[in-house]
């Protein structure tokens, strides 16, 4: 590995550790001197179903239709899949807008509330992330505004964790005052560690919104596409967002790919009033591996699957003899591992990649895994082997 280049050509906002990915299989990769690695990681929520899925690879061995395709165009898989997408969507969720990433999706979502309700003001949880865009910056974690603190969007209130009752008439309070564009969150919060709120804080959250006007933009980017043992995170709340963002799991990192999906009164309005063109929105390849990577889901139930599974992670979690015992939170393939102290977090980490699991973190404190959906039993076992060997 030539880490010295990599630091010296390659943007980072951290040091590459010295591990590489040679080739893969399901939730098993190995790097070039051929040690063997689980992968809990699932690429950060992108990988719902496994790297280099039999199934998957076919479809997109076998397509054949143009490198591109110039937006302004008609394609058929455009159609086929954001037709898919309305029906597996919460809600009446119809109108999908082409995007190449989350942030993009958020962004779009954004510029569709603005729109929609003619305020310029958003409400959304403190320490969230929802993409690197401005827009995007501007609705995550207070600390981006110091980044660019004439840049972002100046109209942005925040609400803190615990995301309970109490948040929740927080939320409404603001709302009251029927200035804000939207709320915007994660149903679930992968980005917090998989911070899960109340359901009396989205029946409180969602009511307020409906009585006010304001919008409700749900950021499924890294919680859909059955991450959380229901298609999309919302269904657990029955929220019927009025916009909603996805990627990630979307494709499964079979190819860059997102949407802005939402209503079809908003849908009008966004085509009357915004200009939504995206060169890279929606590639021919990008689509078809979404559609391939969607359709495994549904008729392989790896939602229900995830849903399955949780209880079997959570098993394994409680059998593992960590020297600091953690605070679990988990839905569906969706956990979060909180730890007193963030030198043992470290080190839990560190040896498990030393060991052959790679694991992935959200703080200081927390530990993340969000395992392919299909992960099999046999990379569970492994899995757990090295944890428990680094705990």
């Amino acid at each position: 590995m030539e880490l010295e280049k990599d630091r010296l050509f390659v943007g980072r906002d951290n040091t590459a550790p010295a591990i590489e990915i040679a080739r893969a299989s399901g939730s098993t990769f190995w790097n070039s001197m051929g040690k063997k690695f689980i992968d809990f990681t699932g690429g950060w929520c992108v990988q719902n179903v496994g790297y280099n899925d039999p199934h998957i690879m076919q479809e997109l061995g076998s397509f054949n239709g143009p490198n591109y395709a110039l937006p302004y165009y008609y394609f058929d898989k455009w159609v086929e899949l954001a037709e898919l997408l309305a029906e597996i969507s919460p809600g009446n969720l119809e109108k999908s807008f082409r995007v190449p990433s989350g942030s993009e999706a958020v962004e779009v979502a954004l510029q569709a509330a603005m729109a929609a309700t003619g305020r310029n003001r958003f409400v959304s949880v403190e320490g969230a992330y929802h993409g690197h865009t401005m827009g995007a910056l501007s609705v995550g974690d207070s600390a981006f505004k110091k980044m660019f603190p004439k840049n972002t969007l100046l109209e942005t209130s925040k609400i803190g964790l615990p995301l309970s009752e109490k948040a929740a008439k927080e939320a409404e309070k603001l709302l009251k005052t029927e200035k804000f564009a939207a709320f915007i969150a994660e149903p679930i919060i992968m980005n917090l560690g998989v911070e899960i709120p109340s359901k009396e804080f989205w029946e409180i959250v969602s009511d307020a919104c409906r009585d006010t006007g304001t919008l409700l933009i749900a950021d499924e980017v890294a919680s859909g596409f059955g991450r959380t043992g229901k298609m999309f995170a919302s269904e657990h709340y029955n929220l019927k967002p009025d916009v909603m963002a996805m990627a990630k799991g979307m494709s499964s990192g079979y190819g860059p790919i997102g949407a802005a999906i939402m209503t079809p009164k908003i849908g009008k309005i966004v085509e009357e009033k915004l200009w939504t063109y995206s060169t890279f929105g929606w590639t021919p390849y990008n689509t078809v591996a979404a559609i391939a990577n969607t359709r495994h889901i549904l008729e392989n139930r790896l939602a229900e699957r995830a849903a399955g599974m949780e209880k079997v992670f959570a098993k394994e979690i409680e059998n593992t003899p960590f020297k600091e015992k953690p605070e679990t939170r988990i839905k569906g393939l969706a956990i979060g591992l909180r730890f007193r102290t963030p030198e043992y977090r470290r080190r839990v980490v560190s040896k498990a990649l030393e060991n052959g699991l790679a694991l992935s973190t959200s703080d200081d404190r927390t530990l993340v895994m969000f395992p392919a959906l299909d992960i099999s039993e046999n990379e569970i076992a492994e899995g757990f082997e090295a944890l428990r060997k680094s705990a």
